[in-house]
């Protein structure tokens, strides 16, 4: 029987980096997908290019699986019409895409609406697809909030919203499960969540009790908080989302807890405070 052909797109990045290892023992040929297109662990490379139906035609060639990380990004949901266009031309049996909780085309907020509208293109594609729904990543604290958890003042717009965050392992965890039996998960759409929902304040407090020191919460107006976006350069598109994301929080609406992932890799997925301790020399 021929080994089947395994494309993971977003290779170096979170997700994408923790997957690779845990397919290294699966009996697939395995292709890392990155901008560049360079080999990663040692797995060879084939470059990405969402912005050209084209481009991925030529990706995908060969590949029966693919799993698919569409980066945030003003035409992301053109970046999927792509996606779909060229996994239906090169004859891929099965798309496995990081989607986001609460994805729906008719979502009230940008964030669930862009996501929504991103998996409707390859739902429509005919191509059997699993979607995997994490909230907030874990990673978060650890790479864009790093500077403020360590210089001790930490900005925030969520209020009092609880955020079941999950550590990106988890969420590779189950995508290899998937990816190992594609078959049974087509046509579902997996909601994952770490163990606990926690305030931003009760995350602060679990790190600053890993780290020594108190990290204080400073609550700022949903407009302060895009404005400051906004003079970071974002693009407006990409202010809208992360601004709705922040309201979504605030509402509450984030806070379920699901058991997704003991359900699908059999294991317990990691708490914050074990998240805190292996990476507490980055706020170190």
């Amino acid at each position: 029987m021929t080994r089947p052909t395994l494309l993971i797109t977003g290779a170096t990045g979170n997700v994408g980096g923790a997957l690779l290892p845990l397919l290294a023992s699966h009996d697939a040929q395995l292709l890392a997908g990155s901008t560049r297109g360079e080999p990663v662990a040692g797995v060879p490379g084939r470059a990405i290019d969402f912005r050209s139906a084209e481009q991925l035609t030529l990706a995908f060639a060969g590949v029966d699986l693919a799993f698919v990380v569409i980066p945030l990004n003003p035409v992301m949901v053109e970046m999927a019409a792509h996606v779909a266009q060229a996994a239906r031309a090169a004859g891929v049996k099965h798309l496995v895409r990081v989607s986001g909780a609460g994805a729906d085309p008719d979502s009230p907020f940008a964030i669930g609406r862009v996501q929504g509208q991103v998996d409707q293109h390859l739902l429509a594609s005919g191509i059997p697809t699993t979607l995997l729904r994490p909230k907030n990543f874990m990673q978060n604290f650890s790479s864009f909030l790093a500077g403020m958890v360590k210089g001790g003042t930490f900005h925030t717009s969520q209020g009092e919203g609880r955020i079941p965050f999950i550590d990106v392992r988890d969420i590779a965890a189950v995508a290899a499960e998937v990816l190992r039996n594609p078959a049974a998960h087509a046509g579902q759409a997996h909601v994952l969540t770490g163990p606990q929902a926690l305030t931003n304040q009760e995350a602060l407090d679990i790190l600053g009790g890993v780290l020594g020191r108190t990290i204080q919460r400073v609550e700022i107006p949903e407009a302060d908080a895009v404005k400051s976006m906004r003079e970071m350069g974002m693009p407006e598109m990409v202010v809208e989302v992360m601004s709705s994301l922040n309201q979504v929080i605030a509402a509450g609406y984030v806070a379920e807890v699901t058991d997704t992932v003991q359900r699908i890799t059999g294991k317990p997925p990691r708490t914050f405070a074990a998240f805190a301790r292996e990476h507490a020399s980055v706020w170190a």
